[in-house]
């Protein structure tokens, strides 16, 4: 699993990651693993995961840069091994007749 971009909103970090979802126990461990790490660098403040249409996982904060880098780092790190849940979508084709498709396929994510 990746980590596709990083977003602040409001007073969190969102990590946007390439899958759909993560296993409970993998959940676990990151979250773990990840609070472990914060409090070595002086962050009281955890993490959550959020399922879209990319699983978020949520820093409950936004970090100075430097910590920023690595917490973004370890997630890297911890993610990795983690095989990514396809991202899907859904597609409608419209004004089928008879069998035949007369119409528009649209692809909704």
């Amino acid at each position: 699993m990746k980590i596709l971009r990083r977003v602040e909103v409001w007073i969190h970090t969102h990590f946007v990651t390439d899958s759909r979802g993560m296993d409970l126990k993998d959940r676990e461990r990151i979250k773990l693993e990840m609070e472990g790490f914060l409090r070595s660098l002086g962050i009281v403040f955890g993490i959550h995961f959020k399922e879209d249409d990319n699983l978020k996982i949520v820093l409950e904060c936004i970090p100075e840069p430097r910590k920023m880098e690595l917490i973004h780092q370890k997630l890297t790190e911890l993610l990795e091994p983690i095989k990514p849940k396809a991202l899907t979508k859904k597609i409608t084709i419209e004004g089928s007749e008879n069998g035949e498709n007369k119409g528009v396929c649209q692809s909704n994510p």
